[in-house]
């Protein structure tokens, strides 16, 4: 059977032609054309599955676009109508290194690809904030200069395109082929390894794009930390107390 399949690859001497050629075209799909087709659907068991991060107790989803692809935006608007057990969703804040070695372990199996996250500067210009979640409106990295490097100050946990050995960092960079409006991030889920995630800046439309390798966005269901728990309880507490003070 092997030598039958071998003469038809090779196109032996006897080998019939019609089989010859097909059995060429079909090395060729699977030399050319597979390699493309796994990397545009990227291969996961986790796929609108919710996960518990123990460090945590958050939950997270990873989305993958179906029919139609989802803008910053769009992602955005849909992370925000989902709950999960009463809690409600958001696009995802990673704030520490644990978060995200996290979702590399959790989610990072399969090709690399990029997901929607709720971080923006669109505000201002290279002030980057967290625009979702309880963190929204958190100010976690300013960018100083992306000419000729870029160069910036953290405020909080970051993990941009950089080499860290060197401290040369490639992302946020604000330019791109779809010109310097790449206002909105991104992450790059790796293949379970930690570290190898890295962030990146790009514009609120470019899933829509022909070039585009964003093929999912990420949800997070954040428990709300027991502060926030005990100034709620307080302040329900208070109410009746406020309302028979009003009576009187």
């Amino acid at each position: 059977m092997c030598q039958r399949v071998l003469r038809l690859l090779l196109c032996a001497e006897g080998a019939p032609r019609a089989a010859c050629w097909t059995a060429v075209f079909f090395g060729i799909f699977l030399v050319a054309v597979a390699p493309i087709a796994a990397q545009q659907l990227p291969q996961s068991k986790l796929f609108n599955t919710v996960v518990q991060n123990p460090t945590n107790g958050h939950y997270y989803e990873l989305i993958r676009f179906g029919s139609a692809t989802l803008t910053f935006a769009e992602s955005s608007a849909a992370a925000g109508a989902k709950s999960y057990q009463g809690i409600p969703g958001h696009l995802v804040t990673i704030t520490s290194q644990a978060e995200q070695d996290f979702i590399d372990y959790t989610f990072g199996k399969g090709a690399d690809y990029g997901v929607w996250m709720g971080a923006s500067d669109s505000a201002i210009e290279g002030e980057w904030r967290w625009v979702t979640g309880p963190e929204a409106g958190q100010l976690f990295w300013r960018t100083e200069s992306t000419n000729p490097v870029i160069t910036g100050v953290a405020f909080g946990f970051e993990s941009w395109g950089a080499n860290r050995e060197r401290n040369e960092y490639w992302e946020p960079s604000n330019r791109g082929y779809l010109g310097n409006n790449e206002d909105f991030a991104t992450f790059a889920i790796g293949r379970g390894t930690p570290n190898v995630t890295r962030w990146n800046d790009l514009p609120g439309e470019y899933s829509r794009g022909l070039r585009s390798w964003v093929k999912c966005y990420m949800v997070e269901y954040s428990i709300p930390e027991p502060a926030s728990i005990t100034i709620m309880m307080l302040g329900v507490l208070a109410l009746p107390r406020r309302r028979r003070n009003a009576a009187r």
